[in-house]
């Protein structure tokens, strides 16, 4: 698949879900990526640099970076962070964002504060793989409590 199949598989994906998804608002990226998230309703101001909504999801081409320090007090959080993509790289010069890690996927954000992929690529940092999942929209309801 291109990139651009792999996204809009993934954007069918997520929007099938937010349709499904009760008590659930979009918000679209403010910089103007392919990035979206499905967030709980009241729960707008947990979404920062500096952290992410639990039981959320996140549709997005890049993961696991250290954002840029003028925009995330934390130097060390390393931004959508998923044990599902690549390790973040280093960054290239002190205080700059690192190169994100590219990935298209769909992403639920759990209680242990990170990303899990649920639908898309998917890297297996033992064997080093990439592959492509899909799990079905019944089983990811149930990782969201009642």
């Amino acid at each position: 698949m291109t990139k651009m199949e792999k996204y809009n598989k993934c954007n069918d994906y997520f929007t099938e879900l937010s349709k499904i998804l009760q008590g659930y608002d979009i918000l679209y990226s403010c910089n103007r990526d392919l990035s979206k998230y499905l967030i709980p309703v009241g729960t707008e101001s947990d979404l920062t640099y500096e952290s992410k909504p639990q039981y959320s999801f996140r549709i997005s081409d890049h993961w696991n970076w250290y954002a840029n320090v003028q925009k995330c007090a934390k130097p060390w959080y390393i931004q959508c962070l998923s044990k599902d993509m690549p390790w973040a790289k280093k960054r290239l010069k002190q205080g700059y964002a690192s190169k994100p890690i590219a990935g298209i996927s769909v992403m639920f954000y759990g209680p242990d504060n990170l990303y899990h992929c649920i639908f898309g690529e998917l890297f297996d940092r033992k064997t080093k793989s990439w592959s492509w999942i899909e799990t079905p929209i019944e089983e990811v309801l149930k990782m969201i409590p009642a």
